[in-house]
């Protein structure tokens, strides 16, 4: 295992003397020398304290810092493969055809008014004007809670309470 072996940005290649002090078998050696290398990933993490530290210092700007680290290197040389690639779903994208696209707009925009429309009976519909009444033994009801759904239960007893003012 070598660190870096040349300089960033300067050298194209590096040198790196292997040290042996066992024997190896030849197709060890060979995999270690002509193998394909082990990802280098950054584990770079910009922390809350790190900034603070940063700004404490009013020479280095943590943008600065971030823009200079081997994570966001890493993540620059990712750029034009993903820029090729929204090129080429962008083609794809542009090459489809629908057939009758007026009936399919207009499908999904009345799927879209019964969804909102649905949202809006819901809303309507769990208010206790209207839902008291049917709250008798026995029936089944799907408990939802801010959110989290408790699944289904059976209503075993029900009292109207009043308020007191």
């Amino acid at each position: 295992m070598s660190g870096r072996a040349g300089r960033r940005g300067l050298d194209e290649r590096g040198i790196v003397m292997l040290m042996i002090d066992e024997q190896m078998d030849s197709t060890i050696g060979k995999t270690l020398l002509k193998g394909q290398p082990d990802p280098l990933n950054s584990a770079f993490h910009l922390t809350y304290n790190m900034v603070l530290n940063l700004l404490r210092v009013e020479e280095i700007n943590p943008e600065y810092m971030l823009e200079r680290s081997f994570y966001q290197f890493q993540n620059n040389s990712t750029i034009p493969d993903l820029e090729e690639k929204v090129k080429v779903l962008e083609k794809k994208r542009d090459a489809l055809v629908i057939e009758d696209e007026d009936n399919v707009t207009s499908y999904y925009k009345m799927r879209d008014h019964i969804s909102k429309l649905s949202m809006q009976m819901q809303r309507f519909i769990v208010k206790p004007t209207y839902c008291i009444p049917f709250m008798q033994p026995g029936r089944l009801v799907n408990v939802i809670v801010d959110g989290a759904d408790f699944g289904w239960g059976a209503v075993i007893n029900f009292q109207k309470k009043t308020s007191q003012t």
